[in-house]
């Protein structure tokens, strides 16, 4: 079975006039953007490495089609230039909103696809082997605080199908600017949705900058294993039933991880 991974990118953030994002710098972003491409294709257990990319940046997609051939994997560019009014006037969860339901609609790649791997660009997976060995017999992975109504989008695994149902016009909802980011947009919709959905066995480790804040996705290495604990107690699935036992996990929480 292959496995496939979307990798959702801005490179030119003064396209969107740099909105909500912290980290502008083109020629910083781009380097990002160009080594994390290069560690999917070269350490990680992803076959399929898709990136789609919505400033419409002249990208120079060729060395990565080469490199991913010597590799045994398949390599995707898909540019297009997003909504600009929008973006601006709603912040850049519209446009990442937007970025993926482009990426799942329009690839070549993904379309035969039942299942497909969602990560930010500038952001490397570095446990993909135990997170692609440990999946639940359920279609969608994400990690949610059903606390703060939350939604991580910046990895997920969903199922094709239900992606295209339940989730391809989230940016409708998405704005930045009133408290509506697509993290809350992501949760809301998986609570009403039919969808199949749980956490992942063992917590995403990602590296790399986080573009709205330039603080680091690294977690410490204690902190990291607080989370896989709570991976596997079931804290970060979306609809607890028993109040009390979320009330004690969100306890355990505040007293752990800090």
């Amino acid at each position: 079975m292959t496995r496939a991974i979307l990798l959702t990118g801005t490179i030119d953030t003064s396209v969107f006039k740099n909105v909500t994002v912290i980290l502008t710098d083109l020629n910083e972003r781009l380097r990002q953007y160009s080594n994390t491409i290069k560690r999917y294709i070269e350490d990680s257990e992803f076959d399929k490495i898709v990136f789609v990319e919505n400033s419409g940046y002249l990208f120079d997609e060729n060395y990565f089609y080469d490199h991913a051939l010597k590799y045994g994997k398949e390599f995707e560019y898909l540019p297009f230039v997003g909504n600009i009014e929008n973006i601006i006037s709603y912040g850049k969860s519209y446009g990442e909103a937007e970025c993926i339901t482009y990426g799942i609609k329009n690839s070549n790649l993904l379309r035969s696809e039942k299942y497909i791997y969602k990560v930010t660009g500038r952001v490397f997976l570095k446990n993909s082997t135990a997170i692609c060995k440990t999946q639940h017999s359920c279609d969608n992975e994400f990690v949610v605080y059903n606390d703060t109504k939350w939604c991580h989008t910046n990895f997920f695994k969903v199922k094709r199908e239900d992606y295209l149902t339940f989730l391809s016009d989230t940016e409708k909802e998405c704005d930045d600017f009133n408290k509506k980011g697509i993290e809350n947009v992501y949760y809301q919709r998986l609570l009403e949705s039919k969808m199949d959905t749980r956490c992942f066995k063992i917590y995403p480790d990602l590296t790399g900058v986080i573009g709205g804040t330039g603080a680091q996705y690294d977690k410490k290495w204690f902190e990291l294993y607080i989370r896989n604990v709570l991976c596997v107690i079931g804290y970060f699935n979306i609809k607890q039933t028993d109040a009390k036992l979320l009330s004690g996990l969100r306890m355990l929480k505040r007293l752990l991880i800090r």
